[in-house]
């Protein structure tokens, strides 16, 4: 968020998350303690543009779980632009493999376009796919 101008300051993060000072300070303090943001003044600005956990690492289980929460407020407060969508579905296994591709294929669309847009807000994107 940080990358944002308009919410790169603790005080704007704590008016956009509605989270306690504290819950900021220390969330910024561990960022910039492994060199994923910078403080200059009171400004913060990205230290790295891209961070990937692998699906093995041990940190990837609560990464998935924080945004399914957020996802869960996000739907609760119904904001325009957002947009959530949910179907269940029986197909065939060689379907099933055709999906994941097309899936991935959008995934690195997104981030093209999103490696070449510039900082106006933040967005979330979590995408599920599994067998019942």
């Amino acid at each position: 968020m940080v990358s944002v101008p308009a919410l790169s300051t603790k005080a704007a993060l704590v008016q956009h998350l509605s989270l306690p000072i504290a819950t900021i300070s220390n969330a910024l303090d561990f960022l910039e303690s492994r060199g994923l943001v910078s403080a200059s003044g009171e400004r913060y600005k990205m230290g790295t543009r891209h961070l990937h956990l692998s699906h093995d690492s041990p940190s990837i289980r609560h990464h998935h779980t924080n945004w399914r929460l957020r996802t869960l407020n996000a739907i609760d407060a119904a904001k325009p632009d957002d947009m959530h969508y949910s179907v269940v579905v029986s197909l065939s296994r060689n379907d099933v493999r055709k999906i994941k591709e097309q899936v991935l294929e959008m995934i690195q669309r997104n981030m093209q376009t999103v490696a070449e847009s510039p900082e106006e807000c933040v967005f979330a994107t979590a995408i599920d796919f599994f067998e019942l």
